[in-house]
């Protein structure tokens, strides 16, 4: 009774730790726009890797690698937003739309 069988593989029941490889993508996750890695495991196959929460991943080096070969800053950037798009693209009164259009 020392192991047990989960998704195809055998499994001792004390835990194997497994270790982090690399961080193979990012996305953003649900209605919170949790951010999580994509995690490759050291000795398991690109089928098995796993979105983890930021929080859960230990290994800062490995996060910043990544953001390097995607040539993406670490820090986030504000860009400004403003009501209106355009807003020099638009008439301002209905004078001022050209006769054609009209």
């Amino acid at each position: 009774m020392g192991s047990s069988l989960w998704g195809g593989r055998k499994w001792d029941q004390k835990k194997k730790k497994k270790k982090v490889k690399a961080i193979v993508g990012m996305h953003y996750y649900g209605c919170k726009k949790q951010l999580q890695y994509q995690v490759h495991w050291k000795d398991y196959s690109n089928a098995e890797d796993t979105w983890e929460p930021k929080e859960n991943i230990h290994t800062p080096r490995l996060i910043e690698q990544y953001h390097q070969r995607q040539g993406m800053s670490i820090k986030a950037t504000k860009i400004p937003t403003s009501n209106n798009m355009f807003p020099d693209q638009f008439p301002k009164s209905q004078s001022e739309i050209p006769e054609q259009l009209t």
